[in-house]
């Protein structure tokens, strides 16, 4: 739920494929362990909102984490609707909590 795999094309015909992201200050349940069932919930929720939508990636300093992953707030737009933030939906949801440190 908290991490998305994805291609990024930044433009000036660059493709960069299967980049890793975070979604920043978001921590979803894990599917090991005894929260597998939320973490369904939030990967379904993530799934559906990124299925067939344009899609918006905002980096923080274009840093990685420690995993090796880009951080980033994730925005989503569906048939031409308002941009939604994806960080900020799990959250509201309840499918997800803030990252602590």
């Amino acid at each position: 739920g908290d991490t998305v795999s994805s291609g990024i094309e930044p433009g000036f015909g660059v493709c960069l494929k299967n980049q890793t992201i975070r979604l920043y200050v978001v921590n979803c349940a894990e599917v090991i362990g005894v929260d597998k069932e939320a973490a369904k919930k939030a990967k379904d929720f993530v799934a559906s909102a990124l299925t067939d939508s344009e899609i918006r990636i905002q980096t923080y300093k274009d840093s990685k984490e420690k995993y090796g992953r880009w951080l980033a707030d994730v925005f989503y737009k569906k048939n031409g609707l308002n941009e939604l933030c994806l960080n900020s939906e799990l959250l509201s949801l309840g499918l997800a909590v803030v990252m602590k440190d």
